[in-house]
């Protein structure tokens, strides 16, 4: 299912794939991600503070950041994708 997250409605998933704006998933996202009870969350960050405080929900939802790779889609400029795995524990 695609869709804005205020009005996404959890669904069991294999995965969920996140992409949110820039500042990030924030606690709503966050627990609506973890109800689907996916074990396995790909999260699209394009700011790093926000990356850091997604991380820090993910994982007090029970997820452990497993790889990340950053992507710098918009060369000569100091914005970076941020592409990371996160798997349940």
């Amino acid at each position: 299912m695609r869709g804005d997250v205020d009005q996404w409605r959890p669904e069991p998933a294999s995965v969920v794939v996140a992409d949110p704006a820039r500042q990030g998933l924030g606690p709503t996202a966050a627990d609506r991600v973890a109800a689907t009870g996916t074990p396995r969350v790909v999260l699209v960050s394009c700011d790093a503070a926000a990356f850091g405080r997604d991380v820090a929900l993910l994982e007090a939802r029970g997820y452990g950041l497993q790889a990340l790779r950053v992507v710098d889609l918009f060369p000569q400029t100091s914005h970076v994708e941020v592409v990371s795995r996160f798997d349940r524990r």
